[in-house]
């Protein structure tokens, strides 16, 4: 299921668009929010945020920004009262921009070009039962076991995969899994603590070898370095 969320301070236009969402697709789960902070708490879960520009809190682009580097699967919408901001949104990753009132054409688009990323956001791994689809999206981290993969759900579950590591490590380039050790690939959405040695990823604890230390560093260091929104519970601590 795909889930969005849509954050604006207009309870009215949280609830109009709902409406309009599910008319176009009543499959779609979908939650308002009236802040970029109260939304951040949850956004892991989201495959889909409608934000809009002018908040109450600040500037919407600039905390999308935070949230794109935090979130690189997140499919942003924007949507403004103005045009004039037609410009500063491409200052963030993001997918569509639609001017209030939000016309079900011009949503529809939106939702199509966002459900097309989505699909591409899946792992495809032939089996010899046929194809498996994985959703990235709900993945905390992969766990190589001889020539296999163990996929560590979010919630969870675990799923075998009859391949290496390696190979699934070759379509997970710009996606926001980093590599920590030979045996392991981590989801740096679910990292909750992080230490030289090792990642706290939930409740489970990820070894960090010395070969992918730099790295790792490096890249939870990008996640930390002005990455989240004040008070996060999501963002992971550093030590």
């Amino acid at each position: 299921m795909i889930r969005i969320a849509v954050i604006d301070d207009d309870k009215c236009f949280c609830e109009t668009l709902t409406k309009q969402i599910l008319e176009i697709n009543s499959g779609f789960e979908v939650r308002c929010y009236q802040s970029m902070d109260s939304f951040s708490e949850h956004a892991a879960g989201y495959n889909i945020a409608v934000i809009d520009i002018l908040l109450d809190e600040g500037s919407g682009i600039e905390k999308a920004s935070v949230m794109s580097s935090r979130f690189p699967l997140l499919n942003i919408i924007f949507v403004s009262i103005e045009r004039d901001f037609f410009q500063d949104v491409y200052k963030v990753d993001h997918t569509y921009f639609m001017v209030k009132p939000v016309s079900d054409n011009e949503l529809r688009q939106a939702l199509e070009l966002c459900c097309k990323k989505l699909n591409e956001q899946q792992l495809y791994i032939r089996q010899n039962s046929g194809t498996i689809f994985i959703d990235l999206n709900t993945v905390a981290y992969l766990e190589g076991m001889l020539k296999k993969t163990i996929v560590h759900y979010a919630d969870g579950t675990e799923q075998l995969l009859n391949i290496p590591l390696r190979s699934v490590e070759d379509q997970l380039c710009n996606t926001g899994f980093i590599r920590t050790h030979q045996s392991y690939i981590v989801n740096l959405r679910y990292v909750i603590h992080a230490s030289k040695n090792r990642l706290a990823v939930q409740d489970t604890d990820i070894p960090v070898s010395r070969k992918y230390t730099v790295s790792t560093e490096k890249a939870i260091s990008r996640y930390l370095s002005g990455n989240m929104l004040p008070g996060s519970k999501n963002a992971p601590a550093a030590k």
